[in-house]
């Protein structure tokens, strides 16, 4: 009903007027469609958050997709990019920008975060959620935000990783077989995320640097300029 407010504890209304929006099922309940979901939070999101949201909408599950009841992604991703284009409510230029810095393979919103710190800090962007394998082709598992030629790893390290006995086992063994296998296995915790960006960002430069990453050179100026054409 048209103006009827949610009232229950954890969960917040905003309003966005008349939007026309498909109407899907999840979870037996009626809801709009990802990319209208998507587009009217921009009214209410920063950046961040609707690249995080985006990338949540374009994750694809790599386990057992047929038998899955609602199937990912939940939206294409140039399906988010037109819905982005040419909606015509306040927050286009956000999703525009949100829509540009999306990915496919980011499994979840702090993943997302990390790697927006990596990028903004001038880093090359790694590979999302990808298989790692040592010199003989043998799977040293998944890793989050993965470098595979200068064999870096950088994974955002959750509560759950140390909470969840079996999960925690898991990450030591797999953690111990890339050190064995010549990788370098950076984890992220909340603070370096959150507090310390700047130090998580220089860590990883450093650690990409002695891996034999070159950094681009730098923009020539105008000084550089007028000697090359001297």
């Amino acid at each position: 009903m048209r103006g009827a407010r949610v009232r229950t504890d954890g969960v917040a209304f905003h309003e966005v007027g008349d939007v026309m929006a498909t109407i899907t099922v999840r979870f037996g309940l009626p809801v709009s469609d990802a990319a209208t979901t998507w587009c009217t939070l921009a009214s209410c999101l920063g950046t961040d958050d609707l690249v995080a949201a985006a990338d949540g909408a374009l994750w694809v599950e790599r386990e057992h997709p047929v038998y899955n009841p609602h199937p990912r992604p939940l939206v294409e991703r140039n399906e988010l990019n037109g819905y982005a284009e040419h909606f015509g409510r306040r927050g286009r230029r956000a999703l525009l920008a949100a829509a540009a810095l999306s990915r496919v393979g980011a499994a979840s919103p702090t993943e997302t975060r990390l790697r927006l710190l990596i990028l903004r800090a001038g880093l090359p962007e790694p590979e999302l959620n990808v298989e790692m394998h040592d010199d003989r082709g043998r799977s040293l598992g998944w890793g989050d935000l993965v470098y595979r030629r200068p064999r870096v790893l950088v994974e955002y390290d959750g509560d759950q990783h140390r909470t969840d006995t079996t999960q925690y086992e898991r990450d030591q063994t797999r953690i111990a077989d890339l050190y064995d296998a010549g990788w370098s296995v950076i984890r992220v915790r909340k603070k370096g995320l959150f507090r310390d960006p700047a130090q998580t960002a220089e860590h990883i430069r450093r650690t990409l640097l002695t891996r034999g990453y070159a950094p681009p050179p730098p923009p020539p100026t105008d000084a550089s300029r007028a000697s090359l054409l001297a």
